[in-house]
């Protein structure tokens, strides 16, 4: 059997206890002051760490930021010089090979008739106030830009019965020839005046005729990035 003996008075045992709780409390202030501390200089280091790094990263934008104003100009004329060249490899897709429409117009022509005159016209429908060259046209509702080609025929007809056969022969097989199809939209009498004129056969003045014809091509489309 054992048994234990307090040989402390009372008050030295509180007096013990007050100086341990002392002694924590001051390891805890001067613990909280070390960590402070040292949070404090984390942050100041970091700190000068972002503005040295912000600081070059200005002066090397500084260096950088002409040559990166004169690219993005660059790229941008690169791109306006680029659209142009493909409108401009577009366009001749749009044109109309005259010389092919002048030959199969020259076979539908009747022996009695005499070409005086070809007149060509052509103008783009669809950009810049289109259509300058034939303002009193009726307004076409177009969604893209068209080249737009007109042929007036003006001729000579050496015959009695010369307007008979300019609306007999003539126009209908300019309306019905299937290759000129391909082309022609419309053709347009346009009035028969009666005239004189030498008859080669037979050297001498006999009745004739002048005629007009006005014929609208098919419209074709041509290539735009709708740039104005």
């Amino acid at each position: 059997m054992s048994s234990y003996v307090n040989l402390l008075d009372e008050n030295e045992i509180h007096y013990h206890s007050a100086a341990r709780d002392s002694n924590l409390i001051r390891y805890l202030v001067i613990g909280g002051i070390a960590a402070a501390i040292l949070l404090g200089l984390t942050t100041v280091i970091r700190y000068n760490g972002a503005k040295n790094k912000a600081s070059g990263l200005a002066v090397r934008w500084k260096t950088l930021e002409g040559e990166y104003a004169s690219t993005l100009a660059k790229k941008k004329l690169l791109k306006t010089r680029s659209d142009t060249l493909n409108e401009l490899k577009g366009w001749p897709a749009a044109r109309v090979d005259m010389a092919e429409v002048m030959e199969l117009l020259r076979d539908k022509i009747p022996e009695r008739i005499q070409l005086t005159r070809l007149v060509i016209l052509s103008h783009i429908e669809g950009i810049d106030a289109a259509s300058r060259s034939n303002r009193n046209a009726p307004a076409r509702k177009i969604t893209h830009p068209e080249r737009i080609y007109s042929l007036r025929i003006e001729g000579t007809v050496v015959d009695e019965e010369g307007e008979q056969i300019v609306l007999d022969r003539l126009v209908p097989s300019l309306e019905d020839d299937p290759e000129l199809k391909n082309y022609f939209s419309r053709v347009v009498y346009n009035g028969f005046t009666p005239t004189t004129a030498k008859d080669h056969a037979t050297g001498e003045q006999a009745s004739a005729g002048k005629f007009k014809i006005q014929i609208d091509f098919i419209p074709r489309e041509v290539q735009w990035t709708g740039k104005n």
